[in-house]
């Protein structure tokens, strides 16, 4: 008789999980060749505006977004499909007219989703905004239907085109300076969306629904949307903090440096947002019956995740000032440094997952909102003396803390142990072994 852990979902888990990190790792790939195509092509004052552009329109569609598409896998589950297109209608439309007045409003007066006097570049802030918002969709269409392999198609063939196009861009314009230069290489950041969402609405046929769901979908989707949009929010305010910092301490070339370490110690996390993709409808539906199993495959995870940071860390500290020139060589310590944030967040994420299956978001939020005021007053204390390194340094010292304070929560709320969160066991490798050998 076999035991939750060894029930028959785990193979297939597996096979998902394997088809998300390929989606993500061949875009993971050919966007790294592309990255350095494009910032060799911008240098650094273009890499900061590029950097500004990325984090601030994340954190402009978590605000504008109220992260409506984050508990469609959940409501799925509940009431099914006609109130979740409806419920996808009202986001995007809404989250489109709230973006663009923030856009409009931020560039008379903060600037921190906006630039003074740049009207292409707000207007391509807004365009970001509603692509990045397009893929986020995407994410959720692929995990209500479980078509990861389908993504790692389009995955490939959008990077692929993205590629060729940024190839083109250094050969054939390679005349243009200034802000036609970074015109230029902005619009080619932003092309690899195109191809990716045609090609996923050429085959998911998402249809408009116009309307309002019921009453009881709207109370617990805005609820499960609204806590996921206050985690989200922070989490995201949390990294725009130090770019912040910099833009006003130093300068947009100094952002730039920064900006890019920052960009190359996120490429480990697009395996933490790859595994999550495919384990949260897999927690939704057997983390009651099958928590031991659901804690295998966390552990997984960590510990793969720690390999990839090490490695990252070696490879990039060397290679980094080769590869994209000697402006960047400030870049690798800095690179090193930001791994350690990389690690701390994305063990911090993968957990979260298990808060999200069990609709408990409470203590995640107290978390963020505690790391970001700490963060905020550690660089404020200590700005007479920061450097970028120490910038770095602060940052991921308290990424750091929310990992502690993640597994610490976990094993109390969920009633399990440290060593079922964290490192592989014999007995984990000897499972994975014989799930290969049976597949």
């Amino acid at each position: 008789m076999m035991t939750g852990s060894e029930q028959p979902a785990s193979p297939s888990i597996l096979h998902q999980i394997r088809y998300t990190i390929q989606a993500d790792g061949v875009q993971m790939i050919l966007g790294f060749i592309t990255s350095i195509i494009l910032v060799r092509y911008l240098g650094p004052e273009g890499n900061g505006i590029l950097t500004k552009l990325t984090y601030a329109g994340n954190l402009l569609l978590a605000f504008a977004s109220f992260q409506f598409f984050r508990g469609v896998p959940y409501l799925y589950q509940q009431y099914g499909g006609l109130q979740v297109k409806q419920w996808l209608t009202l986001g995007i439309i809404s989250t489109f007219l709230l973006g663009s007045l923030i856009v409009l409003l931020d560039a008379w007066t903060f600037h921190l989703f906006s630039w003074e006097h740049e009207l292409i570049f707000n207007l391509l802030m807004v365009v970001y905004l509603m692509l990045a918002l397009g893929q986020k969709c995407l994410d959720v269409f692929v995990q209500v239907r479980t078509a990861f392999r389908k993504l790692w198609l389009f995955q490939w063939l959008a990077a692929t085109i993205k590629l060729g196009v940024a190839i083109l861009l250094m050969v054939s314009f390679s005349f243009l300076f200034n802000h036609h230069r970074i015109y230029a290489g902005l619009t080619v950041a932003l092309i690899g969306y195109i191809p990716l969402l045609l090609f996923a609405y050429l085959y998911f046929k998402p249809g408009i629904k116009l309307g309002l769901p019921s009453r009881k979908f709207l109370r617990n989707g805005f609820g499960y949307s609204g806590r996921m949009w206050g985690i989200t929010l922070v989490s995201i305010v949390i990294n725009n903090i130090p770019l912040w910092y910099i833009e006003r301490k130093f300068d947009t070339a100094t952002l730039g440096i920064y900006g890019l370490a920052l960009t190359l110690s996120g490429l480990p996390f697009t395996f933490t947002l790859a595994y999550k993709k495919a384990i949260l409808p897999f927690l939704l539906s057997h983390f009651k019956t099958d928590a031991a199993g659901c804690y295998r495959l966390i552990r997984l995870h960590n510990s793969t995740l720690m390999v990839i940071g090490v490695l990252g860390a070696l490879a990039g500290h060397f290679l980094l000032p080769l590869v994209y020139g000697r402006e960047f060589t400030q870049s690798a310590p800095l690179l090193v440094i930001l791994l350690v944030w990389t690690a701390a967040i994305g063990l911090s994420t993968i957990l979260q997952t298990i808060h999200e299956a069990e609709n408990k978001l409470g203590q995640p939020l107290i978390y963020e909102l505690v790391i970001a005021a700490g963060i905020t007053l550690s660089l404020l204390a200590a700005s007479p003396w920061t450097d970028l390194n120490r910038t770095a340094m602060i940052f991921s010292s308290w990424g750091i803390l929310l990992a502690f304070l993640f597994l610490n929560g976990v094993r109390k709320q969920f009633h399990c142990s440290f060593t079922d969160l964290f490192l592989l066991s014999r007995q984990d490798i000897r499972y994975y072994r014989s799930v290969i050998k049976a597949s």
